[in-house]
């Protein structure tokens, strides 16, 4: 996964990021962008995010930095 692109200055709570769910998670569709807003920072490798996908919203997962694709700071 290319995360060169990524600007990491835009990973800040409240930003919103697109990313992959891990291999080890078995999703049906590895390919699927999920979108979650941005909680706090975790062992600085690991961000806590809020999901934003319809049927899961309200429920919070551990993100690594190398599953991010994409960053906005739209809130």
């Amino acid at each position: 996964m290319d995360t060169t692109s990524i600007n990491y200055s835009l990973l800040h709570p409240g930003a919103t990021i697109g990313y992959h769910l891990l291999p080890s998670e078995h999703p049906t569709n590895p390919h699927k962008i999920w979108n979650g807003r941005v909680i706090r920072w975790h062992n600085g490798a690991f961000l806590l995010v809020e999901v934003l996908e319809p049927g899961y919203r309200g429920l919070s997962e551990f993100v690594r930095v190398d599953q991010i694709i994409a960053v906005s700071e739209e809130v």
